[in-house]
């Protein structure tokens, strides 16, 4: 390797140098794309409710951010006071996430923070719904969710589709039914229908 090197003209080496610095510029620093333009624009409309607040956090440490202090309290509370912050705080993630190109959503997606809110947002609502005990009735897969709730669900549920391929969705889905309380007792066909999952969403979008 050192004869190699030795060989070779100072122009060379100066050439060879260069070329390898801007491709590992271009490796830690890659060019902004436009996609990463809307990612960042995206995190950056939602940061004050996906991070904590600078003061909080330097005073606190493991300061929560909004995201996770109303997730906990919509989850504890189990009804519509409880959850109502919550869910306007995801209803506005959805339309800012919504605006994004089509182009860029699965790249956007892919995005720690972003995918957080969906899987959080959508197995909630999933959960809340379907309540401790599966439904006794088809009829009551809806919990006491109004129809401002569904709408929101149905949002959720159409852009995380749109977002993944064909396979993460059914693999997403099915591990959504399974987690259900009481779905070990359930078959499949009994799980679905009594989801919320199995809601024609046409309506509401």
């Amino acid at each position: 390797m050192n004869n190699i090197l030795k060989s070779l003209s100072k122009g060379t080496l100066a050439f060879i140098c260069i070329g390898l610095g801007i491709l590992v510029i271009v490796y830690f620093d890659p060019p902004h794309t436009l996609c990463n333009s809307e990612k960042t624009q995206l995190l950056e409309s939602q940061k004050k409710f996906l991070e904590p607040d600078a003061a909080v956090k330097k005073a606190f440490k493991k300061a929560k951010s909004p995201q996770n202090r109303l997730y906990t309290s919509c989850k504890e509370s189990e009804n519509s006071g409880g959850c109502l912050e919550y869910f306007l705080h995801v209803k506005k993630f959805m339309s800012d996430y919504e605006v994004t190109s089509n182009d860029c959503r699965k790249q956007i997606f892919g995005d720690t923070k972003v995918k957080s809110v969906f899987n959080q947002s959508l197995k909630l609502m999933l959960n809340l719904a379907w309540g401790k005990a599966p439904p006794t009735e088809y009829q009551k897969k809806y919990g006491w969710f109004d129809q401002a709730d569904i709408f929101l669900f149905c949002k959720i549920k159409d852009l995380t589709q749109k977002s993944s391929s064909e396979s993460q969705w059914e693999s997403q889905r099915e591990g959504l039914l399974q987690q259900l309380s009481g779905a070990e007792n359930l078959s499949r066909e009994q799980l679905w229908k009594s989801s919320l999952l199995s809601i024609s969403c046409k309506s509401y979008l």
